[in-house]
């Protein structure tokens, strides 16, 4: 009878253990990692206000670079692949890119990666989280397809440009908001890399859309967001959205600066011109908690002939190239040219 009194008290021990165990467990899958994450980026480049962001690249500079140590990847729907695309490019799923950086090539063995998809915005998004996750020779193909070859462009870019909400426009000014509370980001990991790289991952099957808002939801309910206006002062003043708010490019998302005054508990929406540069600040803010999205189109959507004759940054004929595309339906995995490494190089393209 003794000895089976020990052995219950073992057990309840043994027990116990488990359950302070549990509860420790339990603690850190509770945790906030914001401050983590935040301290790896900063330190890590600081890419949201780094001269390499926007990292785009235009069609001329890709075209030029085709034959050198390039890979091309197309993340527009097959069908359209299948009808032309840039010569050697593969064709990957957006949701599947990550596992395809990680798990099918070798992204350091190129000098150049560039993602194409319908209109620059898409990749753009895709680049930013690339980027943030350390693959820094990535970059997106500007104004997508739609800078390539003219019958591309008629499907996207051509058909988005409008004046739709010229007249609705102002020039009254609102202040940032009250410094507050920044978002938690909740993971039982204390590795601020594993952290980002499984919220990507997500961010990923989530598909570009999730993050993306039109511009008449934020004409007609821009009480239900805060709107970034993401260009420079000297434009602002010419004419954004009713109720935006403007943030200096590349100088107002951080901890040092103005990232606490972007609310919790409404969605944030930056715009830009094209809705490229505002694709790469959409998924940065949603990367680090923040519900976020990207205006479609930018102010092209809804502007665009102050942009044409004031501002700058219209997507325009001048924008289309006419370059050779392929129907080479072949998906060989691509190799390296490695005896060419390190002998490109890129400018970015574009930005606010």
């Amino acid at each position: 009878m003794k000895k089976l009194f020990i052995f219950i008290l073992i057990i309840a021990a043994f027990a116990a253990c488990q359950t302070e165990n549990k509860s420790k467990d339990n603690s850190a899958e509770s945790a906030d990692r914001f401050s983590i994450v935040m301290s790896y980026l900063e330190s890590n480049g600081n890419y949201i206000n780094s001269a390499s962001i926007p990292s785009i690249i235009s069609a001329k500079k890709l075209y030029g670079l085709l034959d050198r140590n390039t890979l091309v990847i197309d993340i527009r729907k097959e069908p359209h692949y299948q009808d032309g695309h840039i010569a050697g490019a593969v064709n990957v799923k957006y949701s599947n890119l990550l596992n395809y950086f990680e798990k099918n090539i070798d992204p350091a063995s190129f000098d150049v990666i560039a993602i194409a998809c319908y209109s620059g915005q898409s990749a753009g998004f895709a680049t930013s989280l690339l980027r943030l996750l350390g693959y820094d020779n990535v970059y997106s193909l500007k104004w997508g397809m739609s800078s390539w070859k003219k019958k591309f462009a008629d499907m996207k870019w051509s058909k988005k440009t409008s004046n739709k909400y010229l007249d609705a426009i102002t020039t009254e000014s609102k202040p940032k908001a009250e410094f507050g509370e920044y978002p938690k980001i909740m993971s039982e990991d204390s590795m601020a890399y594993n952290i980002i790289r499984k919220r990507a991952h997500k961010m990923f099957k989530n598909g570009f859309r999730h993050y993306a808002v039109k511009n008449n939801v934020l004409f007609e309910q821009p009480e239900s967001f805060y709107i970034i206006n993401y260009w420079p002062e000297k434009f602002y003043k010419k004419g954004h959205i009713p109720g935006a708010i403007q943030y200096t490019p590349k100088k107002s998302l951080d901890r040092a600066s103005y990232l606490q005054t972007l609310p919790v508990d409404k969605p944030v929406v930056p715009y830009c011109f094209t809705g490229q540069h505002s694709a790469y600040v959409t998924a940065y803010l949603a990367l680090i908690g923040y519900e976020a999205r990207t205006l479609l189109y930018g102010a092209n959507g809804f502007m665009h002939d102050m942009l044409v004759n004031e501002i700058g940054h219209a997507f325009t004929e001048k924008q289309v190239m006419d370059y050779p595309t392929s129907k080479d339906q072949s998906q060989t995995r691509p190799k390296a040219k490695k005896e060419e490494k390190s002998e490109s190089t890129v400018s970015v393209s574009g930005g606010c």
